[in-house]
């Protein structure tokens, strides 16, 4: 059975910068439009959407429009699959009668949802609905898929392995994953993970089943994220903030990092900051100006440059995390260090050389302050009274904020304040 679960967004952090691409293989092929208004001819997914177009698994969102960006729900994933395995089912296919308790025979997804159920693609969602309006995530569509283009894999398909670093064996997707990702159709989110409650939009759906139906429209992509001051160039490249390009084969790109005037390249070490230059595929490659990546299936790479007439922010302080144990493939709460998994959270930082627990555990370190202000020493007492303890201070960022009471006094964790000024320019 599918399960229904809702994702929250996700959030990118771009910094700025300017990438110089230079492509040493293969060239991309030439932008093609997708016959959508609203899908750009050199988007990622323009050859993915052309091709579904073609194959007649899409007609569009209406308008001559695709809605790319759309979220997939599950009467139209009905349709993008029926339409995919066996074409367009008859218009009274219901014939009145309809496959699950939440679809009504006249439902005009009703054809799709019915031939879905009687092909063994879904089972519904449960109590005998199917959830047409439920919004399909990444592990939803590896069930559908790999049930439409390779039937249903053995419960024990997984057999104690993960394909992907954030899907259990255990998980009841973990067969269509592990499927899904050995017939080609995905190679995960990045950096070994799947994301399987992650929504599905409209133009990666159109990826999923281009790959899973047509033989994949384009095997290889490859996006650049320039930010920043400067250009992105390359043999057959010439954009701004943004570079896409497609590739019939796997290629070996080498990349040239290039500051504008009066601008450098962040590097590894840029602001006291790890891996602020290369990103993506791309960062490992340190301070160095040239990057050589792979690109197979979907490849994003990132550079980040600084203008020099701008001051560097200084960062602020933090704790550490207060976490004092390590942990196994299996187990949490080891000693360390763990045989075979080095380099944990708690063998660095304040957790490690100051772990005294004297004024705050595994590193932290607080000060009780006075309602006068002056420090008092750790057995002081809550109370309103000037040597009494009235603020914390967090002695390794300066931070400091009041302790609240339930005494029903001024400083009471029940009272609100709010301030409001209306001046637009002082406010």
């Amino acid at each position: 059975m599918e399960q229904v679960v809702l994702a929250p967004g996700r959030i990118a952090w771009l910094l700025r910068g300017i990438l110089t691409i230079v492509l040493c293989a293969t060239l991309p092929r030439a932008a093609v439009a997708s016959g959508f208004a609203d899908v750009a001819p050199d988007s990622w997914a323009a050859p993915y959407i052309n091709a579904i177009r073609d194959a007649g698994i899409t007609q569009g969102c209406g308008g001559n429009n695709y809605c790319p960006q759309g979220l997939v729900t599950r009467e139209q994933m009905a349709v993008f699959l029926v339409r995919a395995v066996e074409g367009e089912p008859a218009a009274n296919y219901c014939g009145g009668s309809s496959s699950f308790n939440d679809v009504s025979p006249g439902a005009w997804s009703c054809p799709y949802i019915k031939r879905l159920s009687e092909l063994n693609i879904t089972g519904g969602c449960g109590g005998g609905n199917y959830c047409p309006q439920g919004l399909v995530t990444r592990d939803q569509m590896a069930a559908f898929i790999v049930r439409a283009v390779a039937g249903e894999p053995a419960l024990d398909y997984c057999g104690g392995v993960a394909p992907f670093k954030d899907v259990s064996p255990s998980a009841w997707s973990c067969r269509y994953i592990k499927r899904l990702a050995e017939i080609g159709v995905t190679q995960g989110c990045g950096n070994g993970n799947y994301c399987p409650y992650a929504t599905v939009t409209r133009e990666q759906m159109a990826a999923f089943l281009a790959r899973a139906f047509l033989g994949d429209a384009v095997t290889n992509h490859l996006q650049v994220t320039t930010n920043g001051p400067g250009r992105v160039y390359g043999t057959g490249i010439d954009c701004g903030t943004l570079c896409s390009a497609n590739f019939d084969n796997a290629v070996s790109l080498l990349l040239y990092a290039e500051a504008e005037p009066d601008a450098s390249f962040l590097g590894w070490a840029g602001l006291g900051w790890a891996g602020l230059g290369w990103g993506g595929a791309c960062a490992t490659a340190g301070a160095n100006l040239t990057c050589l990546v792979e690109i197979t299936g979907d490849t994003q790479v990132s550079a980040s440059f600084k203008d020099d007439d701008e001051e560097d922010p200084q960062p602020y302080p933090l704790n550490d995390t207060g976490i004092d144990w390590c942990a196994n493939a299996t187990q949490n709460n080891l000693a360390c260090p763990v045989s075979g998994f080095p380099g944990q959270d708690a063998q660095y930082g304040r957790d490690v050389t100051h772990n005294d627990d004297s004024d705050g555990h595994a590193g932290f370190s607080f000060t009780k302050i006075a309602n006068s202000g002056n420090a008092l020493p750790n057995s002081a007492a809550l109370g309103s009274g000037a040597s009494d303890w009235g603020c914390t201070r967090d002695i390794v960022t300066g931070l400091t904020w009041e302790v609240k009471t339930n005494d029903g006094g001024l400083r009471d964790q029940e009272w609100t304040y709010s301030w409001y000024n209306p001046d637009a320019a002082t406010n």
